[in-house]
């Protein structure tokens, strides 16, 4: 029997590297993924969405929460839509088939209520009754432009300040009270919920429930990303007391470990209003929570800086220094480790995106360098000791 000649994928040597290349991307990408999954609280964040909603209202929010998960070295915010109709149109020309529809949502973390149309859905009362069911669970609810009159018709917003579309503003006046609506601010944080003003302010209040969540840091270059440079901290109204709130965590017999953002969004307002002491205390009592996170050290050398004495660059200067010049950042590095042994100078994903890209420019000794310096920081990241020793074998047969 005569058998078929099998044609090999490969026609030379070119084709085999390519597969190889490709083959050890794609393995790179999968122990990232595995180790991201371990590493990060994943949080979902539930768009609802009805016929007729605002585009800029959910999609604004919903490019915040994906965007920041790349800048948080602590959570992943997994971003879905939910939806009591099997399809619906957003602003006459948007097709949108939703993630879930109400009885098969997960667990919602974050909540988003956007505006538009949304006469129909807040009298609708299997969808009020899904709301309701979330409410009572979920620990963020945002609200945007007329997306509030889903928790206002239901008398959620009793006694609480909040903001809406200027075009709302009178209304809610005469239902909520006019001391309880605050005009010309884009959000008003009440602690629980977010109230946010018209159409792009959801952007805004997403950005402002990051910080609380994730930290001040995170919406920064969540907002530097999206090219959004009027994001600012001041545009909106925090209502409840916040340094009550965070007073318990403080406490040197406190056991309850608060969102990473919770004390740093308290430590940089206060430091916005000049009190760098408290901003301080803030600062180091998250650190003896989140001690490995990059973040922590990033709020600490702002408070540090005016100071005399040399503090260590934030992670994200450290990070530029780092794509220049890594004989430069090395000794940095090397002066931080000695002056302050704790301080964590880049976050996980930095180092090793920077240690790949040496690699693939076969900069090997750079690539070392760098792989070296993330192996001392994250001792349990396996992926770091994998390319190091990768690294180290090809310099070894390169000799």
């Amino acid at each position: 029997m005569k058998l078929n000649k099998i044609k090999s994928p490969f026609k030379n040597s070119m084709s085999i590297k390519r597969y190889v290349t490709c083959f050890y991307l794609l393995t790179i990408v999968s122990i990232q993924a595995q180790t991201q999954n371990k590493t990060k609280d994943t949080l979902n964040v539930a768009l609802f969405v009805y016929d007729g909603v605002e585009l800029l209202d959910f999609s604004g929010p919903g490019e915040v929460f994906a965007a920041a998960s790349y800048y948080t070295d602590r959570y992943h915010f997994n971003v879905y839509t939910v939806a009591k109709e099997k399809e619906l149109t957003s602003q006459d020309f948007l097709k949108i088939t939703p993630n879930y529809n109400l009885n098969k949502a997960p667990k919602t973390d974050i909540l988003i209520l956007p505006g538009g149309y949304a006469g129909e859905s807040i009298n609708d009362v299997s969808t009020q009754k899904w709301i309701d069911s979330q409410w009572y669970k979920t620990p963020h609810v945002l609200t945007v432009c007329s997306g509030i009159y889903f928790l206002e018709k239901p008398g959620k917003l009793k006694d609480i300040k909040v903001t809406s579309h200027h075009k709302i503003i009178p209304f809610l006046k005469e239902s909520l009270g006019g001391d309880n609506v605050i005009e010309e601010v884009k959000y008003v944080d009440s602690g629980k919920i977010v109230t946010s003003a018209g159409v792009s302010s959801g952007i805004e209040g997403a950005l402002l429930m990051v910080s609380k969540i994730a930290g001040y840091e995170v919406a920064n270059r969540t907002a530097r990303y999206m090219e959004y440079p009027q994001w600012n901290i001041n545009n909106g109204k925090v209502t409840y007391n916040l340094k009550h709130k965070v007073a318990k965590y403080l406490e040197p017999d406190n056991k309850e470990i608060p969102d990473f953002g919770v004390l740093d969004i308290a430590g940089h307002l206060a430091l916005h209003k000049g009190n760098s002491d408290m901003a301080l205390q803030y600062f180091e009592k998250n650190k003896s929570f989140y001690p490995k996170s990059a973040l922590t050290y990033y709020s600490l050398s702002q408070v540090l800086k005016p100071s005399q004495k040399w503090v260590p660059q934030t992670y994200e200067d450290f990070l530029n220094v780092l794509r220049s010049d890594t004989r430069k950042a090395k000794l940095m590095y090397d002066r931080a480790k000695k002056e302050y042994p704790d301080w964590i100078l880049f976050t996980l994903k930095d180092i090793t995106v920077r240690g790949y890209n040496l690699q693939n420019e076969k900069r090997f000794e750079e690539a070392e360098v760098v792989f070296k310096m993330g192996v001392e920081t994250y001792p349990d990241a396996p992926e770091l000791r994998i390319q190091l020793i990768n690294t180290q074998q090809k310099l070894n047969n390169g000799r």
